[in-house]
């Protein structure tokens, strides 16, 4: 999934009227594509809304802890 993908996912995921908070141009292709995708993954039910698998996705998406760099010897 790529990252213009997932800020649509967290921002449907966090909001309950997401269609009026994303600040994205839903007249585009690219636009359309990715909620096709999204209902074509069950993310995404009737009307545009969440689904339970967008739930748990988006909680697994949240629960990847950060990185830590660390240095090893070779």
């Amino acid at each position: 999934m790529s990252p213009y993908e997932i800020k649509i996912l967290l921002a449907i995921y966090t909001s309950p009227e997401w269609r009026l908070n994303i600040n994205n141009d839903t007249s585009s292709d690219l636009w359309y594509q990715t909620m096709e995708k999204f209902r074509h993954l069950q993310l995404l039910g009737e009307d545009d809304q969440c689904t339970e698998r967008l739930i748990v996705y988006c909680d697994a998406l949240c629960n990847i802890p950060m990185p830590i760099q660390q240095w090893v010897m070779p």
